[in-house]
Parts: structure tokens; C-alpha cells; sequence
């Protein structure tokens, strides 16, 4: 009687179909290993310190990228006027949206070009861009009695939308 049990055992392991049971055995782990590497890439996305900010502040909310537009349309309004005082306007909003991103990414300083110091090419590549359309506001700040071009003014404001889009808030 014990001598047919261990018959059996060896039977059943010499006859089973070992190439079937091999191809469900290494095609379930693969999908294990597909879903274990896709949810480290998940992780490492989220914990990563250069991972482009969900959501910018705009005055005292919090609102997503997808909101920016709203604020970004008005920008490009005051650009299409005929009042030159509205070009300047246009800059400095423009200037002032960048740098609330900026705030809400953490980045530390008390004005936009100190937070601008601590970026880097690597973070963000439009960064000349973005000091070079901020040279624009600057001008424009420190001279309130006189305008910017149209011209010069839409070309800072092709800078700062160049470096939104680069950021994930504007399509």
C-alpha cells in the first residue's frame, strides 16, 4: 500500500507535462515583472525632485495647469490692444504668473530673479528665455514712464509662453 503511493508520486512527476506547466510559470512572472517595473516608474515619477509641479498658485488658490489658460488669455488680450499701457500690463502679468509657478515649486527667494538663480538648464531649459523675458518686465518696472514696444513686448511674451508650455501649463 505505501509502496503504491510512492508509485503514484513518482508517476505523476515523471509523466507530467513539465514544457506546460514552464510556459505558464515564466508567462505569469513576466507580467508580474512588467507590473512591478511599471509601478516603480509610477513611483519614481511622483518622489522625483525635478517632477513639473501639478498645480501653480494664483493669487490665494491653489488652481491646475489646465486654469492658467484663463489668466493667460487675458495676458494675450492686453498684447492685441492698441494702448501701449497695455503691452507693459501684459509683460508684467505674464512675469507675474511665471513667478507664482516658481513660488509653488518650492523655490526659495524673495524676488523672481533669486528664485531664477536657483533653476538650473537641466531642470529648465528655456531658462535664458525666461531671464531674458524677465529683463523685458524688469525694464518695464523700473521705468513706469515709458513703454515697451509691441514688438518687444510679444516677443517676451512668446519667452514666457515658451517656458509655460516647457513647465506643463500651457498646450
Amino acid at each position: 500500500m505505501l509502496s503504491d503511493f510512492y508509485y503514484r508520486i513518482i508517476e505523476y512527476f515523471t509523466v507530467y507535462d513539465w514544457p506546460r506547466f514552464l510556459f505558464w510559470a515564466r508567462t505569469i512572472s513576466a507580467l508580474v515583472s512588467l507590473g512591478l517595473i511599471a509601478a516603480m516608474v509610477v513611483i519614481v515619477r511622483k518622489i522625483s525632485p525635478y517632477s513639473k509641479p501639478r498645480f501653480a498658485k494664483t493669487g490665494d488658490k491653489a488652481v491646475a495647469p489646465n486654469a492658467m489658460k484663463e489668466p493667460w488669455q487675458q495676458v494675450l488680450k492686453k498684447l492685441g490692444s492698441e494702448n501701449p499701457a497695455d503691452w507693459n500690463l501684459a509683460v508684467i502679468q505674464a512675469d507675474s504668473i511665471v513667478d507664482s509657478i516658481l513660488k509653488e515649486m518650492g523655490l526659495v527667494g524673495e524676488t523672481m530673479g533669486e528664485r531664477m538663480r536657483t533653476l538650473d538648464k537641466g531642470r529648465l531649459s528655456s531658462l535664458d528665455d525666461l531671464w531674458e523675458a524677465h529683463r523685458v518686465r524688469n525694464d518695464i518696472a523700473h521705468s513706469p514712464d515709458r513703454t515697451v514696444s509691441k514688438h518687444r513686448a510679444a516677443q517676451a511674451i512668446g519667452l514666457f509662453e515658451k517656458v509655460l508650455k516647457e513647465m506643463g501649463y500651457l498646450t
